[in-house]
């Protein structure tokens, strides 16, 4: 699938994964793309992919997007969830003020992306800003911007110019996880 010129995804919600997108096994190609209030009751806000190879290129903005909304007891990725895919972002990408967890949430992975045995490649500028997991209940949780586990393969982060600013990961009743910015768990390399 194929995005050549400016695109907006805004205000689309899914009773499961991708409250915009959900791909799996296939390539998606996007330009100057906007994901915008979009929801998914539990992974991938905006974008769910897996076994996927995504590219994203141009001016490229992520803002207010949840992940573990209205009853779900888990969250992963507030904007994407990734699982065995490659996420490359060749330009520049703002992710402002995306959200995992809800007020019955006992479980919140990336207030931005969640990576299972995925790649993630920014060669451009990425700024995180205001993103954040929240759990009331206590499970656990991390990465109030990025969080990357691995089951089979080792996740691989590159990052040329980043900022993270004013990101949150907020556990209830001393869960366990953390990292404020980024949460890796399992192996992984930066």
């Amino acid at each position: 699938m194929n995005f050549f010129g400016d695109a907006l995804f805004e205000g689309n919600a899914l009773a499961t994964n991708g409250g915009a997108v959900h791909a799996k096994e296939s390539e998606l190609n996007f330009a100057a793309v906007n994901f915008t209030n979009n929801e998914a009751l539990s992974y991938g806000g905006a974008v769910y992919v897996e076994k996927s190879t995504v590219n994203f290129s141009g001016s490229v903005a992520f803002n207010s997007n949840n992940a573990g909304a209205a009853l779900s007891p888990q969250g992963y990725g507030g904007a994407i969830y990734s699982n065995d895919s490659n996420l490359n972002f060749l330009g520049d990408v703002v992710f402002m003020s995306n959200n995992v967890g809800n007020p019955i949430g006992s479980q919140a992975f990336g207030g931005t992306i969640s990576l299972t045995d995925s790649s993630l490649n920014f060669y451009g500028n990425a700024i995180f800003e205001n993103n954040k997991i929240q759990t009331e209940t206590g499970f656990g949780g991390g990465g109030g911007s990025i969080y990357a586990t691995s089951v089979l393969t080792t996740n691989i982060l590159n990052f040329k110019n980043a900022i993270f600013r004013n990101n949150e990961a907020v556990l209830a009743n001393n869960a366990t996880g953390g990292g404020g910015a980024i949460n890796m768990q399992n192996g992984g390399k930066t």
